[in-house]
């Protein structure tokens, strides 16, 4: 789950200022992030939720791999950073947030290991069924790359060198270490099959914490 105060002390760490004390620019980046993340919607597309073989029962070995990031809105790190920004820094300010939250969706891929995702098969060996009460949880997000962020940023606003990339890659890494997605019951559908194969399985509406 993630902590903007943590964020904030990894990325301040990485910065090596040797000034003791979490700035209030790097508390504000931190805070923008997070809350742009939990602001975010995950979604699975069809066919990407699978299962073992489940009939008229739990949904055994339930998982998910492949799913997306939806609905980042880089004003929200904006609203939150500039007001602790020089004029200077802020001019370029919603173009590189509108970077990185691009770059997330783009780049992030979901994951649930295996058994993470419940519910129950309503189908029998002479009728096809649904998935229905359909959860998931603790799913992870994969494949952010701190150096790819930076050169989206550097196409975006020209920035570029170690520090924006040492922060990127701080963000990045911990977003895929500390973010929790989760799709609460009756958000995983599918169709399952008289051989308890699950058809088109999908999420929507995940959150990510």
């Amino acid at each position: 789950m993630m902590d903007e105060d943590q964020l904030a002390q990894e990325i301040w760490d990485s910065l090596d200022t040797h000034e003791e004390g979490v700035s209030d620019q790097t508390k504000s980046y931190a805070r923008g992030i997070v809350k742009m993340m939990q602001a975010g919607i995950a979604v699975f597309p069809p066919g990407s939720v699978t299962s073992d073989p489940s009939l008229n029962g739990p949904v055994l070995g339930g998982k998910g791999k492949g799913g997306k990031i939806t609905g980042l809105n880089p004003l929200m790190i904006s609203a939150e950073v500039v007001p602790n920004w020089d004029p200077v820094a802020s001019t370029n300010a919603l173009p590189e947030h509108t970077a990185v939250a691009t770059y997330i969706m783009g780049a992030a891929l979901l994951e649930y290991a295996r058994g993470a995702v419940t519910g129950e098969s309503t189908a029998t060996a002479s009728s096809a069924g649904i998935l229905t009460l359909g959860a998931a949880k603790d799913g992870r997000i994969k494949k952010l790359d701190g150096e790819a962020m930076a050169n989206a940023v550097k196409l975006a606003t020209g920035l570029t060198g170690p520090t924006q990339k040492a922060t990127y890659t701080v963000i990045c890494d911990y977003i895929m270490r500390d973010a929790r997605v989760e799709f609460k019951t009756n958000t995983v559908t599918g169709v399952y099959s008289t051989a308890g194969t699950l058809e088109g399985g999908t999420a929507a509406g995940g959150v990510i914490r």
